[in-house]
Order: C-alpha cells, then structure tokens, then sequence
C-alpha cells in the first residue's frame, strides 16, 4: 500500500489549503502481525522487529496486542522504540504489578516505511 506523505503550512484561519499547494512524497504502509510465544515481563528493550528491506522506518503509527482469544491487552506505559541505526523496533515494558505481554499473545504493528 502506497500512501501520499503531504506537508504544508497554514497561515491563516479562514482560508483552505490548496492540495496542489502542498509538497510531500510516497510512503508505505505496513501492518506487522507478530505471533509472540514466549511471556514478555518488564524490561528495558525488547527488540521486537528489524526492518531489513529498502527506506526505513519513519514512524509507528499504532501498537495494539491481544490475547490468543483476540481481547485486547492494556498496554499503557509499554512503548515502542525505533534504533534508527538498526532500523529494529524495541518494546518497552514498564516494570509496575503484573505489567506483561502473556504468552501466545499477538503484537500488532503499524508503520509508515519510506526513504
């Protein structure tokens, strides 16, 4: 999937941006569906994914998990990290009561790709 990145700058309240006023460029979508085995407890970096294909990642744009009966799983304070060295993706798990990604659960990635 092919998305237009556009970026503009408006000056004033009362007047719309012309699109063909804007500059930008293409980007891809990607949706990541990691079936993840093991019990995730809290720690400082889990590296979760390495984009290793052309361009590299720009941003994520959303970070779901769900359990195996697909129920979703809190997931405030985990954060998710881009090493734009590595261009590998890191999971950071809080260490607060029983803050986990259980076993058989699935992590569910969104990111924008490009140069």
């Amino acid at each position: 999937m092919i998305i237009r990145y556009t970026k503009t700058t408006k000056a004033e309240a009362a007047t719309a941006i012309n699109s063909r006023d804007t500059s930008g460029s293409d980007k891809q979508l990607h949706v990541i569906d990691i079936a993840n085995t093991l019990e995730l407890a809290h720690n400082a970096a889990y590296p979760i994914y390495k984009w290793t294909s052309g361009g590299k990642i720009l941003a994520v744009q959303s970070f779901d998990v769900y359990t195996d009966a697909g129920v979703v799983i809190d997931t405030t304070g985990d954060t998710i990290a881009v090493d734009a060295a590595t261009n590998t993706l890191n999971l950071t798990i809080p260490d607060v009561e029983d803050n986990k990604i259980p076993a058989n659960a699935r992590i569910i990635l969104t990111l924008v790709i490009g140069a």
